[in-house]
């Protein structure tokens, strides 16, 4: 079974899960989460802080959190037992311990700072430059040159009229309409999909997954790296996911759900109440 740390710590690597990627969501620091998985309990604050971390932890995973608070009770009892605790697991934290991380300040390069006030100030020379130089050349293109017109442009002289005469109509050949050649290769919109889908429904690039449940069941889903489903699936209730990459679904009721693959029905997965963890791509179940 191994001791707490190591099952918490096996809960979270077969779900493909990072520790950032719990300290983003439950907004506990890395080092606090690592000490639980390495049971160094003298890093964490102590109290009802450690039990709420371990609950928030094992949420995130989808684990029974009471169970976990328990084991993590029994996993404290030992090590005080052991003498590996400086001081009493109920003792409230120092000040130090309840001060939350902080991060590390942003260094910027001296040099970076140089290149970037010189642009500043390349670019305020060039405004400054423009505003005293160009400003006055555009005005001086855009006022309008008025022209004196002579005499002759004022008054045209009379031009002698020839004798008209009517021409002869030539004889005309009649010209025919192009054709367009687009419209001859046109293809009936009928026989070009807009949207190339699956039988599934689902386009071709994606896969669809089905879990369907035949009771109550409770169930983990992470699609293409993101968690989709962290809850319980109510009888004749289902859940549908679509991917690209990978599907990984875990439950701990493996005969209580049915799952298909594009439409393609999976042999059951296990008995009742026994926990499972399954990983599908594009192809099916990646044994």
């Amino acid at each position: 079974m191994g001791t707490f740390g190591e099952r918490l710590q096996r809960e979270r690597e077969m779900r493909g899960i990072t520790l950032e990627e719990i300290a983003e969501a439950t907004k506990i620091g890395t080092r606090s989460l690592r000490a639980l998985e390495q049971q160094d309990f003298d890093k964490l604050p102590g109290g009802i802080f450690n039990k709420g971390f371990v609950r928030a932890y094992s949420k995130y995973l989808g684990i029974d959190e009471d169970q976990s608070v328990a084991d993590y009770v029994i996993a404290v009892n030992e090590a005080q037992a052991a003498g590996k605790l400086s001081r009493p697991e109920h003792a409230p934290p120092t000040f130090e311990e309840a001060e939350p991380e902080k991060p590390e300040p942003i260094r910027i390069p001296w040099g970076l700072l140089i290149i970037v006030a010189l642009v500043v100030a390349v670019g305020f020379a060039a405004k400054s430059y423009y505003a005293q130089y160009g400003g006055a050349k555009l005005r001086r293109e855009a006022t309008p040159v008025q022209s004196v017109a002579t005499p002759s442009q004022q008054s045209p002289a009379p031009v002698a009229q020839q004798p008209t005469t009517t021409p002869t109509p030539a004889k005309q050949t009649p010209v025919q309409a192009p054709v367009d050649t687009a419209q001859k290769q046109a293809i009936p919109a009928s026989t070009v999909p807009e949207n190339p889908q699956t039988t599934s429904g689902a386009p071709a690039d994606e896969f669809v997954v089905k879990i369907r449940a035949k009771e109550d069941a409770r169930v983990w889903i992470k699609a293409d790296g993101k968690v989709v489903s962290n809850g319980m699936l109510p009888a004749n209730s289902e859940r549908v996911v679509r991917a690209a990459k990978q599907v990984i679904l875990v439950t701990e009721n493996a005969g209580g759900i049915e799952v298909s693959h594009n439409d393609k029905p999976l042999p059951p997965l296990g008995a009742e109440n026994q926990k499972r963890t399954v990983v599908l791509t594009p192809q099916g179940i990646r044994e």
